[in-house]
């Protein structure tokens, strides 16, 4: 099966500009230009844990070239409001004139030109690639302004194949073991190969000693099975941001070598609500943002291996995050910045005549750790007075609040208020289900704003529904987040047991 993915690679080198610059005034660059011929580079990617691989072969071009970039609008999609300077007809620089869809397709290479792409296993099992015009995606910006979102999902070309890796084999073979073979017949540009060894995947950890695994943790959790649907997660991690904006807890990860040094984080925000059950992934992600992180010498355990720490550093809410372990192929092209895209230690990709070509084979091995951040529970127990079967609600604000919703269990509620200021507050209309416990209030003209911490109400309670011993426990707290796409919920609140 083929995957249509977003996948992690470079960024293409191709911009548009409303500003001339003279080519001339650059040094012999004239000369250089005249005696340019075309090249291609090479990006593949093997997915390990998805079973997946894929292979951009792109045509280089000289800075003079005018065949790409002809400001003309060739795709006919240019509109009379994408009209800039007042002319009535497209041009350079404006929306929807040399945009990706219209210079990816004479960039890449397909099968007229290579007429063989294809990987081989350390078995020497040959895997044949198969070119397709929608392979991947890419997110561009063509602009941006504050407070709307830019983005752009773009759509390439490239080679792609389902290999079957078998990671769970993988990670019992040597490295020696772990060694692919890239080959690609390209005809004028050459018959090019690499090489490259799988990296094993990270394993996740709470601590820094690793102690306590993020392992089937979710298990612990009763109510988000429930909300996901009874999917199975590997790796989940349920933390506070201890009322701060943005969490700084980490999370830690470990490797099983010091092979691999280099990874590349990826986080996305989901909602529970937009699980898949058949394939128990989110249907729907927003890309928050990605970043690089190393091993160091200050992180190897004892088992030589790396031990790294990274905060989670988001505001409450669902997150997948995806650590990918980086082979050195990968490593080297895209941290080797200083050196040239053909220089033989940044590129592992050679012709048959041992001439370095640009690009890169290399690997992205994945684990996927899905978390849950969110603020303190914000509702608190204040006096239980059993001589008159009252106990009291506290709210600590930690955002603007207009609505919520939480249950009491371990007692049975009376539906009487007898104190407090929002459920004695005729701008607030509040609601008990003495069945269920279940407790909800809205307004429409006030709201409690952050900061504030007061009494919510004194409720009344069956005294003959509890004994001593019993925990008594606020949970299933919901609040509407202004500004926040998902709905803020606070799984387990706080519990006091009767004496």
């Amino acid at each position: 099966m083929i995957y249509k993915f977003l996948v992690f690679l470079t960024s293409l080198l191709f911009f548009t500009c409303s500003k001339d610059v003279s080519l001339s005034d650059i040094d012999g660059i004239n000369q250089e230009i005249d005696n340019y011929e075309n090249e291609i580079r090479i990006e593949a990617i093997m997915y390990p844990a998805e079973d997946f691989a894929i292979v951009r072969i792109d045509k280089t071009f000289s800075l003079d070239e005018t065949q790409l970039y002809n400001c003309i609008d060739d795709d006919g999609d240019w509109l009379l409001s994408d009209d800039e300077n007042g002319n009535g007809i497209p041009d350079c620089g404006e929306p929807h004139v040399d945009e990706y869809d219209e210079i990816l397709p004479q960039v890449h290479i397909d099968s007229l030109v290579c007429t063989s792409v294809r990987i081989i296993d350390h078995d020497g099992l040959i895997y044949e690639f198969n070119y397709d015009s929608n392979a991947g995606s890419l997110i561009s910006y063509p602009e941006y302004t504050i407070g709307q979102d830019n983005t752009i999902i773009e759509d390439y070309g490239a080679w792609v194949s389902d290999i079957n890796f078998e990671l769970d084999g993988l990670e019992s073979l040597n490295i020696d073991d772990r060694v692919f073979t890239l080959e690609c017949d390209c005809g004028e540009f050459g018959f090019i190969t690499a090489t490259d060894t799988i990296p094993l995947p990270v394993e996740f950890y709470q601590d820094s000693l690793e102690v306590t695994p993020l392992f089937e943790n979710i298990q612990n959790y009763p109510i988000i099975l429930d909300l996901i649907q009874g999917c199975e997660v590997d790796n989940f991690w349920l933390t506070t941001s201890a009322g701060e904006l943005i969490s700084t807890n980490k999370f830690y990860f470990t490797t099983s070598s010091l092979y691999e040094q280099s990874f590349w984080v990826n986080i996305d925000e989901f909602s529970p609500l937009s699980i898949d059950v058949d394939d128990c992934t989110p249907n729907s992600l927003n890309y928050i943002h990605s970043f690089p992180t190393f091993g160091s010498n200050n992180s190897v355990s004892d088992d030589s291996k790396y031990i790294i720490g990274t905060p989670i550093a988001e505001i409450p809410g669902y997150y997948q995050i995806k650590v990918q372990s980086m082979s050195s192929g990968l490593d080297h092209y895209f941290f080797y910045t200083s050196l040239g895209l053909n220089d033989p230690v940044r590129s592992n990709l050679r012709d048959e005549h041992a001439n370095v070509k640009m690009g890169y084979f290399g690997a992205l091995t994945t684990n996927t750790l899905y978390t849950i951040v969110q603020l303190p529970p914000m509702l608190y127990f204040g006096d239980y007075n059993s001589s008159q079967s009252t106990i009291d609600i506290w709210i600590d604000a930690k955002i603007d609040i207009s609505s919520f919703l939480f249950s009491i269990k371990g007692l049975q509620l009376n539906g009487e208020v007898i104190d407090g200021e929002i459920f004695t507050n005729d701008e607030w209309g509040y609601n008990i289900d003495v069945q269920s416990g279940a407790v909800s209030a809205n307004t429409i003209n006030s709201r409690i704003e952050t900061g504030n911490n007061l009494l919510l109400a004194k409720l009344t309670f069956d005294p003959d529904s509890i004994l001593d011993g019993e925990e008594i426990c606020i949970e299933e707290i919901g609040f509407p987040w202004e500004g926040h796409s998902i709905p803020y919920v606070v799984f387990y609140g706080p519990c006091i047991t009767i004496d």
